[in-house]
């Protein structure tokens, strides 16, 4: 009986879903070279003793083509996904309980973001693993906030409420006043979520 449930164990994981979509911009138009990351997943049903990003699918990603389009491949049937899009220009997209199963493909409408020219609006970083590469498709959520004349956490209206890294590790958040500095929250597959407090710029997390 166990070497029974162990083959049908197998068989389940080896039959994967194909996940297919499509990235655009207000005006309805492809947007081209965004990168498409598995971020997280939980199991349909049930509990897992697993941790949400520990699973072998996170971490899949593809890049949209001309036309907008991406296709990540063999999603495991048995998991509902956390997909994170990254595109220069953009702000960062996440989007939530992707099953592949009842919806095969998506087409998702990135919001433009350009970097504005005052540094003191920008609050940039790299985020690298432990093994001192960098972390691509890491959450980076900002939690606190000092400007000219206050510091405080929560929230933090004007402040950008997450970024993703792209395939350097790094990552920007807008503010639409100066700061002096964020603190930040970091989340990266294969690593313990960690804090940072009162990050100014360019610094490796």
């Amino acid at each position: 009986a166990r070497d029974q449930r162990h083959e049908r164990a197998l068989i389940a994981v080896g039959v994967g879903e194909d996940f297919g979509g499509r990235c655009v911009d207000r005006q309805n138009q492809p947007v081209a070279g965004a990168t498409v990351y598995v971020g997280s997943a939980g199991v349909r049903v049930g509990t897992s003793p697993f941790w949400r990003a520990c699973y072998a699918d996170c971490g899949k990603r593809d890049t949209t083509d001309a036309d907008g389009r991406y296709t990540i491949d063999a999603l495991d049937p048995t998991l509902v996904f956390k997909l994170l899009v990254v595109a220069g220009g953009y702000r960062p997209a996440v989007i939530a309980k992707v099953d592949p199963q009842e919806r095969p493909t998506l087409e998702t409408t990135l919001e433009a973001r350009p970097i504005p020219d005052d540094p003191t609006r920008v609050v940039r970083g790299q985020v690298i693993d432990p093994y001192g590469r960098p972390a691509a498709g890491a959450l980076v959520e900002p939690h606190g906030c000092e400007n000219a004349t206050r510091r405080w956490w929560g929230r933090m209206p004007g402040v950008d409420s997450l970024a993703v890294t792209d395939q350097q590790g790094r990552f920007a958040i807008v503010c639409n006043e100066p700061v002096l500095g964020l603190d930040l929250k970091v989340e990266a597959r294969g690593a313990v979520r960690k804090a940072r407090a009162h990050l100014a710029a360019h610094p490796v997390l």
